[in-house]
């Protein structure tokens, strides 16, 4: 399986500073490049077995990221 067909089945945590924790696909969460620097930066290992910590935003405003995300999903990069 190639690398971007494995990135895209995969499943990411993210974790607000409020503690809630919301899991998208990889590739959608890549949509914010907040998010996708942060992942880039930690192992691949650390992505899929922990959440990522986003401390300077609260849940109502990630589950806002992840919907904006989620819409922009096909959009050419």
């Amino acid at each position: 399986m190639a690398e971007n067909d494995e990135r895209a089945l995969q499943k990411v945590s993210l974790q607000s500073n409020d503690g809630q924790i919301i899991t998208v696909d990889r590739v959608v969460a890549e949509r914010s490049l907040l998010i996708k620097n942060l992942i880039k930066d930690l192992s691949d290992e650390a992505v899929m077995n922990e959440a990522i910590p986003l401390p300077n935003v609260n849940e109502p405003v990630l589950q806002k990221v992840v919907e904006w995300c989620e819409h922009h999903r096909k959009d050419p990069p």
